[in-house]
């Protein structure tokens, strides 16, 4: 075992457990190579996206885009 991840040592937390915040855990680890031992993914809510799921239904539509070419420099937080 990593003697950093034993001791509680990260490299990144990622606040949220939302659409957003489980994308972007799973890209550090697979796409980038994180140590998953190291990325923490903190929820305040009692289960994965239950915050989201407390937002008003007009708002559950917003939701990052990317373009075809997955994750670049181009993708667009805000369509």
């Amino acid at each position: 075992a990593d003697p950093a991840a034993a001791a509680g040592v990260l490299d990144v937390l990622v606040v949220g457990a939302g659409a957003a915040g489980v994308g972007v855990a799973l890209m550090l680890v697979q796409t980038f190579g994180l140590d998953e031992s190291r990325v923490l993914l903190l929820e305040r809510g009692g289960s994965v996206g239950e915050t989201f799921r407390r937002w008003p239904a007009e708002m559950r539509f917003i939701s990052p885009s990317f373009n075809q070419q997955g994750w670049t420099s181009s993708f667009d937080l805000n369509s």
